[in-house]
Formats: structure tokens, sequence, C-alpha cells
């Protein structure tokens, strides 16, 4: 089984200052598995379920502009924000951590992904999540995957692309 994921960096607009910040964006299909806990994919499905609704990470930085000053949580359900030009509501929230790329991330439905980034290709994600059945090797199943996608595709493990992700901001950044 496989989901695609869709990734960018956006704009945020501070919903009290106006102030824009660049933000990590992850663009979800409606239903889809994505999240091995149980409860994330839960609160995800149902609050991505509705139009222009957004999930706000925690960990997002005081600059985007939290109700409280300082950390975004349920005081923040239901805030009016801009994302890429366009209006969203906050949802619910989530505590992941953006990362090194930004000072913020968030979660947001695939088809509206989309219409906040109309110069991507919409047939074309970022990431694809391949969930593999028990009982399968993992490797073997890599291998065959690669070998029937273009070479420009990169297969990689979840043990392989966090041991990458952390070579990277580690070591060569």
């Amino acid at each position: 089984e496989a989901t695609p994921i869709f990734v960018g960096i956006f704009s945020w607009r501070n919903p009290k200052t106006g102030e824009p910040r660049a933000i990590l964006a992850m663009g979800v299909p409606s239903g889809a598995p994505v999240f091995r806990d149980k409860q994330m994919q839960a609160m995800t499905d149902t609050a991505l379920a509705r139009p222009e609704a957004i999930l706000i990470d925690t960990r997002t930085r005081r600059e985007f502009g939290p109700q409280d000053g300082s950390r975004f949580g349920e005081i923040d359900h239901g805030t009016r924000v801009e994302v890429n030009g366009q209006e969203f509501q906050i949802a619910d929230h989530f505590t992941r951590g953006a990362g090194l790329t930004a000072g913020g991330a968030l979660l947001m439905a695939a088809a509206d992904f989309q219409a906040c980034a109309p110069y991507l290709p919409h047939e074309q994600a970022c990431v694809g999540l391949v969930r593999v059945e028990p009982g399968y090797n993992v490797r073997a199943v890599t291998e065959r995957v690669a070998s029937v996608l273009p070479r420009d595709v990169e297969i990689a493990t979840r043990d392989e692309v966090l041991r990458s992700e952390l070579e990277h901001w580690v070591w060569e950044t």
C-alpha cells in the first residue's frame, strides 16, 4: 500500500501582526493511512475532513502568532490564518517538530495543499509512504519498487531516511 505526501515550504502570515514566515506544509490525502500513531491518524482524519482546515505543530515558534504568545495549542483552535495567500482555520494541533528547515509545521488535506501550490505538478507527490505487510522483507520490497520506477526516484527504508537526515543536518550543515 502506498500513500502520496506533498511537502513544501509555504508562506504563513502571523494572524496578529500580519508578518510573513516560512512554514513547512505537508499535504495528506483524505483518509489515507499516514501515521503509525492511531490517535494522530484519527485526529488527522477528523480534522482535515473539513475544507480549509489545518493542524498546527505545537513546536511551531512563537513568531508565528499563537494566541498565548508562546505556544500553539487548544486555545488556537478556530483561529483563521493565511497560508500562501489563502485562508484556513486551525482545526487541531499536534506535536512533532518541524526540524531545521522551517520554524513551524502544519498538516493540511492534499487538495488544500495543491490549491496553495498551483505551480507544483499535482500528479507528482514529493514523498510516497509504502506500507509493507508483516512477513515481507523490506529490503527486497524496496529493491523491487526501485526496479520499476524511474531512476530519478529515490527509494529508501524508514531507517535509511532517518540516517540520511541525521547525516545531513548534523554533519553536513
